[in-house]
């Protein structure tokens, strides 16, 4: 009985010992089982972009901007999101470099105002964001890098743009020149290129964001999520604008759009443009006190200051883009 006794325990060690092992192999195997499942869609610095969080996004930017479902958007929007949330794992990081932080109060604040803009109870975001599929979190996520950003060019743009009253002189004098010229009132949409890789998937980007609004798609939406303009906060609306005075890439294309048109992509020295022409008139001739308005001088002085903070601001996300280790799996 001995015998068998100590017969059955080495019988017993055996088994445990393969119980054991075969724990440890499943161990083993579950972060290789759980990152097939979960994946990994790109590493930016020390941190890790999962597929989940580039799924939620992509919902979040699809029900943003109204943009139908299984039509081929989710393919073509996939390096733009992502790019998108790279770019925002970018802020962060340097945010904290610079000792920029994020209040629940700062959230709140642009959380009650899409509330009061889109007509939601307030206090009721997120209940409103679950109703309709999109990831609560992740919205949050999207405002608080947004929030960064602009916390960012404050600190960093801010203070090297500055706008003389020289050339708010000379914007005077030749917009008295101008009367009778052509004004157009457009919107845009800014997708940027950081290389000739990207070149190609970022115009057929705009083509297909194009297609969508010419059949009724949303402009101001679609720039919101999309665009990477300074205007993209207010839907892409540039306002009313000379057509001598636009680049020249755009000004003999919206010299010949119609109201209510949308351009084809526009090839220009930071990536793609898509204009939406709504008006055009004649402008009128300025009178003679216009050099004292204050008002127009500050208008002036404003938008001068708004297009130098972008084309800054764009230049340093590149620059910040570069020294960031960033490695895209997907």
């Amino acid at each position: 009985m001995i015998k068998i006794k100590k017969t059955m325990s080495r019988i017993g060690i055996i088994r445990n010992l393969h119980l054991i092992g075969f724990i440890i192999l499943l161990a083993s195997a579950l972060p290789a089982m759980a990152q097939k499942e979960l994946g990994i869609a790109a590493i930016v610095n020390n941190s890790a972009i999962s597929t989940v969080d580039l799924r939620e996004r992509m919902g979040i930017a699809m029900f943003a901007s109204n943009l139908p479902k299984g039509k081929g958007f989710e393919e073509k929007l996939l390096p733009q999101v992502l790019r998108n949330l790279i770019d925002e794992r970018i802020y962060l990081k340097e945010a904290e470099n610079l000792g920029i932080e994020i209040s629940k109060e700062d959230i709140g604040r642009v959380v009650a105002d899409i509330e009061k803009r889109n007509g939601i109870q307030p206090g009721k975001f997120e209940q409103y964001m679950n109703l309709n599929g999109a990831s609560y979190s992740s919205m949050i996520d999207q405002i608080r890098a947004q929030l960064t950003w602009n916390k960012i060019i404050a600190k960093k743009i801010r203070p090297q743009v500055n706008v003389t009253d020289k050339e708010i002189a000379e914007k005077i004098e030749y917009i008295s020149n101008q009367a009778g010229a052509e004004e157009a009132n457009i919107s845009e949409i800014l997708l940027l290129v950081d290389s000739e890789n990207e070149d190609k998937k970022i115009k057929d980007l705009a083509n297909k964001l194009i297609g969508q609004l010419r059949k009724g798609g949303d402009f101001n939406k679609i720039a919101k999520q999309f665009s990477k303009a300074s205007t993209a906060e207010n839907g892409g609306d540039i306002g009313w604008i000379r057509v001598a005075q636009l680049p020249d890439e755009l000004s003999g294309l919206v010299k010949n759009m119609q109201a209510g048109e949308v351009s084809d992509p526009i090839k220009t020295t930071e990536g793609y443009a898509v204009v939406k022409l709504k008006e055009k008139r004649t402008t009128a001739a300025l009178d003679k006190d216009a050099a004292s308005n204050v008002e127009l001088k500050n208008k002036i002085r404003e938008n001068l200051m708004m297009k130098k903070m972008e084309i800054r601001a764009n230049k340093y996300l590149r620059e910040l883009r570069r020294g960031a280790f960033i490695e895209v799996r997907i």
